[in-house]
């Protein structure tokens, strides 16, 4: 009868540790959930901040690295001898507004967004709205 009891102990022991670690596996995956739900909270306003400040980014063109640009009555770029060529004045446009294909004048104005290339003045914002990766 003494082997019974002791026996008994010794299961209800196992018992009662079993049950410790249920409890600990469940408070750590309460915590993990926690923490995993403090992380979305704090990722989505910045994705949300991201998406705002493309839109409202600006791309100046010519940008002042690219020096004078030239254009002829048709709105392509030309040399600056050209005759009937004028010089293309500076313009800043929206990255809502280069999205969306609302960039109105010359056709120079175009080409030069889409010719952007990395270091310049404007890529980060066109390749932002583009979707590419910089570099």
């Amino acid at each position: 009868m003494t082997d019974r009891k002791v026996d008994d102990a010794a299961e209800s022991a196992v018992d009662k540790d079993s049950q410790g670690d249920a409890f600990r596996q469940s408070r750590r995956a309460l915590v993990l959930g926690a923490v995993a739900t403090s992380a979305i909270v704090s990722v989505r306003p910045a994705l949300a901040q991201t998406a705002s400040s493309v839109l409202t980014c600006e791309i100046t063109v010519p940008a002042k690295e690219q020096g004078p640009i030239y254009v002829d009555a048709y709105g392509n770029i030309v040399d600056r001898k050209t005759e009937g060529a004028t010089l293309l004045p500076p313009r800043t446009f929206k990255g809502e507004d280069v999205r969306r294909g609302r960039v109105r004048g010359p056709r120079a104005y175009r080409d030069l967004i889409r010719r952007l290339r990395p270091g310049q003045s404007g890529f980060t914002c066109y390749a932002s709205i583009q979707g590419r990766r910089l570099g």
